[in-house]
């Protein structure tokens, strides 16, 4: 396919309608050509970069069916796989650091690409929630479900569940009942463990369901 790289400034590029905006200050760094149809900000709002993000985003086209973008810069650390023919997009990587202008801005640039993707047509997002209560270097396992990621699997959902219900007593029945729960989201804070995740993107999903109702409670607080 070739080995060329490239790297264009700003918000050129052409593509779909959807790239409109944003990206104006960012340093798009490619690799191998695009030969997808879409422009190189069609992919950076699918893998969520946000708008203002004024770094290096690195875009490798790896065929014409499947790119993988990835960002470290301004204190933040993403990285994505988008599958164009699948219509599913793997969050492999997501780290806000300390210090960094998006801290704090996590569930909202999740947001926005649950958005971009919804729009284009995505099916799901998957991702590895790691981390547990005693894992000082990840908290996807709590952060993720909050934000509405699911158990890939209903034998992994029903350990999951099982496992809550011999720490506390209490059993939910299955993994989306519980996140809807104040007790259960406690419950799982303290006893969760690290899943494979799916976010199921189709319009009123429970995935959907959570996203949104945390993003309203957090408007609101």
């Amino acid at each position: 396919m070739g080995g060329r790289s490239g790297q264009s400034t700003g918000g050129g590029g052409g593509g779909s309608a959807s790239a409109a905006g944003g990206y104006q200050n960012a340093v798009i760094q490619t690799e191998f050509p695009n030969e997808t149809g879409l422009s190189n900000q069609t992919f950076l709002k699918l893998a969520g970069i946000p708008d203002d993000f004024n770094g290096v985003a690195n875009i490798r086209y790896d065929s014409s069916e499947r790119v993988l973008v990835s960002i470290n810069d301004n204190g933040i650390n993403m990285t994505r796989r988008i599958n164009i023919k699948d219509k599913i997009i793997d969050n492999d990587l997501f780290v806000i650091k300390k210090d960094s202008k998006y801290k704090g801005q996590g569930a909202k640039i999740f947001g926005n690409q649950v958005e971009a993707a919804r729009k284009a047509g995505y099916e799901k997002i998957r991702t590895q929630a790691a981390g547990n209560l005693k894992d000082r270097t990840y908290n996807g396992y709590y952060t993720w479900a909050r934000l509405g990621y699911m158990q890939r699997n209903d034998y992994n959902n029903q350990l999951a569940v099982r496992n809550i219900k011999n720490q506390t007593g209490v059993d939910y029945g299955n993994f989306q009942t519980m996140m809807r729960t104040t007790s259960g989201i406690k419950a799982w804070k303290e006893h969760g463990s690290a899943f494979a995740g799916i976010f199921d993107l189709k319009k009123g999903s429970e995935s959907i369901k959570t996203l949104n109702n945390y993003l309203k409670n957090k408007k609101q607080n």
